[in-house]
């Protein structure tokens, strides 16, 4: 899952998008992203605080952060973060402090070697209109929406 977010640089001066990859913390961060890894909320200290209600930075609670390293696709497309697998953290959520706005947000779920389970996808609690599935694997499904932000911009979704 990838969130892209934009916002008028006059808010955070030179960030006009700020884009998050869910990736392990063994591969590069890919030009132009910043990383997150699964790890519960908290500063991460590139200016931003995000992250999950449940820590799923591993594979222990659930499928963990990874890189799939599929020929044919990019960094961005080959690593993920699975959120709770087997609904292991009630009301898993993933959360992003922000300066109070209006924001362009993309949603993109894809994964190179399964099928991407997608029903209930929230986005500051609005459903994303995600099918239940995303198949077959290795295709892209996104979504675009602009959300009003008040301190922070949540995504929940099984």
């Amino acid at each position: 899952h990838d969130i892209a977010a934009t916002e008028a640089s006059t808010l955070w001066g030179s960030y006009s998008t700020l884009k998050i990859n869910f990736q392990d913390t063994n591969t590069p961060v890919p030009d132009g992203w910043l990383r997150d890894a699964g790890n519960t909320f908290g500063e991460r200290g590139n200016g931003f605080s995000y992250g999950w209600k449940c820590d799923v930075s591993d594979m222990v609670l659930n499928g963990g952060a990874h890189d799939r390293n599929l020929s044919g696709y990019t960094v961005v497309e080959n690593t993920i973060v699975v959120t709770d697998l087997y609904s292991r953290c009630e009301n898993q959520e993933w959360r992003i402090e922000l300066p109070t706005g209006r924001y362009y947000v993309e949603v993109v779920i894809q994964d190179p070697a399964k099928e991407s389970l997608a029903w209930g996808c929230m986005l500051q609690g609005e459903h994303l209109g995600f099918p239940e599935v995303v198949k077959p694997s290795g295709r892209r499904s996104g979504r675009h929406l602009i959300v009003d932000v008040v301190d922070v911009l949540t995504f929940s979704g099984d």
